[in-house]
């Protein structure tokens, strides 16, 4: 049996707040790591007065938290890791990998620092397009509590689900039941793969097509649906009804 979309996550699609999406996601993730909330991933140039003041940051984050971490950034500058991660390393990434590959000292630490100084050990990032969606935990995610490849995965998917409800919720787009998208029989067959946990590869495979021709289908679905990034397109048909 192929691994389907968690029943939880459809509460994050259906939240009707960021605030909501974001509560929704913590609990579907809470056995595993915390949420903190979203942030763009690109803080290069950024000055703390001109970030958006309603980024979406999970309730368990403090004001004082939130507040401080704007303090240190413009004494310190946005941090080594994030200019790390919006060249070099589009895939999710924990803290403590990020340290041992950077090894940064002095003022470029100042972030991993500011996390331990608030009992956060260690977190796990996922850039998903300009955006990165941030969990963190209170103990350190390797050795015996490493995160499996597959928890990654959930991880990112989850993350990148509630990322697009967040920004249809922001951008104050009008609920999808209400929008009229045609799809065809192909394009749908590949999205409906892709919501059961299959890979493009695989969904081609198993729908007879190259994978040149599955990923023009998926293209021109995502096209339709004005989504992103293939996942967003599989969310944003099941919240059509169409599969």
């Amino acid at each position: 049996m192929p691994h389907r979309l968690p029943l939880s996550i459809y509460n994050v699609i259906e939240a009707r707040t960021p605030a909501d999406v974001l509560e929704a996601l913590q609990k579907s993730v809470s056995s595993v790591v915390n949420v903190m909330g979203i942030w763009p991933l690109d803080l290069i140039g950024f000055e703390p007065s001109s970030l958006p003041e309603d980024l979406p940051w999970h309730p368990s984050v403090s004001p004082s938290f939130c507040q401080e971490y704007l303090v240190r950034m413009a004494e310190c500058g946005p941090p080594s890791v994030a200019e790390w991660a919006a060249s070099t390393n589009p895939s999710p990434y924990t803290h403590t990998e990020a340290m041992r590959r950077l090894q940064p000292t002095g003022s470029d630490r100042w972030i991993f620092d500011f996390m331990r100084d608030h009992g956060i050990r260690d977190g796990f990032v996922c850039p998903i397009g300009p955006w990165v969606m941030i969990y963190w935990s209170d103990h350190v995610l390797r050795g015996k509590t490493a995160l499996s490849e597959a928890t990654r995965m959930m991880l990112y998917a989850e993350g990148a689900i509630a990322l697009s409800r967040v920004k249809e919720l922001r951008v104050g787009h009008k609920d999808l039941a209400e929008q009229e998208v045609e799809l065809s029989r192909r394009e749908l067959a590949v999205l409906r793969q892709l919501a059961m946990g299959k890979h493009l590869p695989d969904a081609a495979e198993r729908l007879h097509v190259s994978i040149t021709t599955a990923r023009t289908y998926l293209r021109r679905a995502q096209k339709k649906l004005g989504a992103q990034t293939p996942l967003e397109a599989a969310v944003r048909t099941v919240r059509l009804g169409l599969i």
